[in-house]
């Protein structure tokens, strides 16, 4: 026998070996017994055949033009790799002189009012308010704070022109980095700061455009399926309706600017932009449990360790698709709750008669739980926000509030929007003197959820 024989032999002889060690170890972690994937293969055979997406390429949205996508205008520059190239990107983030955004909304909405006199008060402290205006109204020097931090929003709104949105994020990795998400929540924070100053000083037009810039921050992150862009999108429709508010109180608003704002509300979904989200979330488990799995990714099991354990790395073949299973099952019982036609259940998003779930994705579930409360109690805000929009518009029309609210459609809305905890309308009490309230039945805990307009 050649050399060359003997080699090929030895090679030959090798793989053999190896093929019947992986083959035995593969049996004794359970990854080739007979029912290893069994359950798994029947719980997606049978989400599939519901329309539910299970692995990221499923929720992978649909790719847009440059000159459509929001996220392709200039202004957006750098942000994928976390360093953004325009000024309004940079300066809103990190506007330096010891100031921070979130603190100075804060004093400006301290009280649940609209105070401007603090904001006003914190930038001159800051040096950006010179003394000798202090002759005029806060709501001016905030203005003028604000240009002198140099935050010019006219590269925004030309984007805003552009009908779509998708962020350039890696839809092959699971749980990957969202760098969008925090400049565009400082930017819906300055945009508020901004409106609310407008509103004090009687330009209307002017906040009404701030206030659809926030609408459109907020749409573009409408359909990414990740619970990070959801809860952006959550602060940032919060902001809107907040400064939609206030507005009322003032009796700022046109009825055309009323108008537009009914438009902008009404495309706001909370509880389906959470179910999408929490689909995209299984999407991503599975992703990483697959890519774990196959090799090509070994550390996609630390990403796991939140929903699987941190005894994750000690689990079996037959262990791992069993919580992978289990995930699966609760997730489509929150799934269900959130979809219910007649209104959300509270009582039924407690998951507890899932066998094989970790104490860890328990934990991921009870906060998962905390997030359909808060999206319900803020769709009932801006369920609110709408309907008092259309009840100025009949005012302003009737010259006298509706009888009842079945009487703003579908003139002034397209239809009344429901509490989504009863799936029904909002109730609806006028007052004495021209207030009236609107009333959600609120959560669990016997606080309602109220609107109330002043004569």
């Amino acid at each position: 026998m050649t050399r060359s024989a003997r080699f090929a032999w030895f090679v030959v002889t090798i793989g053999l070996l190896s093929a019947i060690a992986l083959g035995l170890y593969g049996f004794l972690r359970g990854g080739f017994g007979r029912d290893t994937h069994a359950d798994w293969l029947r719980l997606s055979d049978e989400l599939r055949k519901n329309g539910e997406p299970l692995y990221l390429a499923d929720v992978k949205p649909a790719d847009v033009p440059d000159d459509q996508n929001f996220f392709a205008a200039d202004v957006f520059a750098g942000l994928a790799e976390d360093a953004p190239r325009d000024p309004l990107l940079q300066r809103a983030v990190d506007p330096g002189r010891g100031l921070r955004v979130a603190d100075l909304l804060a004093a400006a909405t301290q009280g649940g009012g609209a105070s401007l006199d603090a904001i006003a008060a914190t930038m001159q402290r800051a040096g950006l308010v010179k003394a000798r205006t202090d002759f005029l109204l806060a709501g001016d020097r905030v203005r003028a704070g604000m240009r002198a931090l140099g935050l010019d929003f006219t590269s925004l709104a030309t984007a805003a022109d552009r009908p779509g949105a998708r962020f350039p994020i890696d839809y092959t990795q699971p749980f990957p980095k969202l760098p969008h998400l925090r400049p565009l929540e400082a930017l819906g924070d300055w945009l508020a700061i901004r409106a609310i100053a407008q509103l004090s000083t009687g330009d209307s037009d002017a906040a009404a455009l701030d206030l659809l810039l926030i609408g459109r921050l907020a749409d573009s992150l409408a359909g990414e399926p990740f619970l990070p862009s959801q809860r952006t999108r959550r602060l940032l429709l919060g902001l809107f309706a907040g400064c939609v508010r206030v507005g009322i109180g003032w009796n700022a608003w046109s009825d055309e600017q009323l108008g537009r704002f009914v438009e902008a509300l009404e495309r706001a979904r909370l509880l389906t932009d959470l179910g999408w989200a929490l689909r995209g979330e299984r999407a991503q488990v599975n992703t990483a449990i697959n890519l774990a799995i196959s090799g090509r990714k070994p550390s996609a099991s630390a990403a796991l360790q939140g929903w699987l354990g941190t005894d994750l790395v000690r689990l079996d073949m037959r262990g791992l698709r069993a919580r992978q299973v289990a995930i699966n099952r609760a997730m489509q019982e929150i799934l269900d709750a959130l979809g219910r036609p007649d209104g959300l259940r509270p009582a039924s998003l407690e998951i507890e008669d899932v066998p094989n779930l970790p104490a860890a994705a328990r934990e991921r579930f009870q906060a998962l739980t905390d997030d359909a409360r808060v999206s319900a109690q803020l769709q009932t805000y801006l369920a609110q926000a709408q309907i008092a929009c259309a009840i100025e518009r009949f005012r302003f029309a009737r010259g006298a509030l509706p009888e009842k609210l079945e009487a703003l459609a579908p003139e002034f809305l397209p239809s009344i929007p429901a509490d989504p905890l009863t799936g029904e309308p909002p109730a609806y009490e006028r007052r004495a003197g021209g207030g009236y309230v609107l009333t959600g039945v609120g959560w669990t805990d016997g606080q309602p959820w109220v609107w109330a307009r002043d004569s």
